[in-house]
C-alpha cells in the first residue's frame, strides 16, 4: 500500500511539471552536462524575464519531462576544446504551435510565413 501511495505521489508532481519549472530544470540540466561535457563553456541558460520567444506556443508537459529524463550526449566529433551537449529529441517537441512567422527550417518549400511567398523572401 505505501508504494502505492508513493508511485501515485510521483505520478501526481511528475504531471504537475510546469513551464517555468520546466525552464529552470533544463537550464540547471544542461549547465551539469556542459560542466562534464566540456567544462571552458561558459553556461548560459538564457534565463531572461522579458523573454517572450516561446509565449504563443503550447507547452508540451509530457515532452518537457522525457526532455528532461532523456540522454544527453557529449559529442565530441569536432576535437579537443569543441565538445558540446546534444539534448534528447523531445526536447525539440517542448513547445509547439509557436505560430509565429519566418521559415519552418525544412525543404519543401511550404508557406509558413504571413507574406504570402513560399520562401520567406518578398513576394514578386
Amino acid at each position: 500500500m505505501k508504494n502505492k501511495l508513493i508511485l501515485s505521489s510521483i505520478l501526481v508532481l511528475a504531471a504537475c511539471l510546469s513551464e517555468s519549472k520546466f525552464t529552470e530544470k533544463f537550464g540547471e540540466k544542461l549547465c551539469e552536462e556542459y560542466e562534464t561535457c566540456n567544462a571552458d563553456i561558459e553556461c548560459t541558460t538564457g534565463d531572461d524575464d522579458d523573454d517572450t520567444s516561446t509565449a504563443d506556443c503550447t507547452f508540451d508537459k509530457k515532452k518537457a519531462k522525457e526532455c528532461l529524463d532523456g540522454d544527453y550526449v557529449c559529442n565530441d566529433e569536432f576535437g579537443e576544446g569543441f565538445e558540446f551537449v546534444e539534448t534528447p529529441a523531445a526536447c525539440a517537441d517542448v513547445y509547439t504551435d509557436c505560430g509565429g512567422t519566418g521559415d519552418d527550417d525544412d525543404t519543401t518549400g511550404d508557406d509558413d510565413d504571413t507574406t504570402g511567398d513560399d520562401d520567406d523572401t518578398t513576394a514578386e
